[in-house]
């Protein structure tokens, strides 16, 4: 999983090429969603737990 804080800037980031890198080659994802972008699912509240799970949750 990849997570991108990103809002509007003059940069044009993300950068296009790197965002398809990594929706290419980031597969620890098991459920499709490789790559979470808080200029498109909003805030992101990532929980860490114990013995190495965790959830991701989005407010959008």
């Amino acid at each position: 999983m990849i997570l991108v804080s990103v809002g509007d800037n003059a940069h044009g980031h993300p950068n296009k090429k790197s965002l398809e890198i990594y929706e290419k080659y980031f597969s620890r994802s098991d459920k499709g969603n490789k790559v979470y972008r808080t200029d498109e699912k909003g805030h992101l509240k990532l929980i860490l737990k114990d013995g190495g799970s965790w959830t991701l949750t989005s407010e959008k």
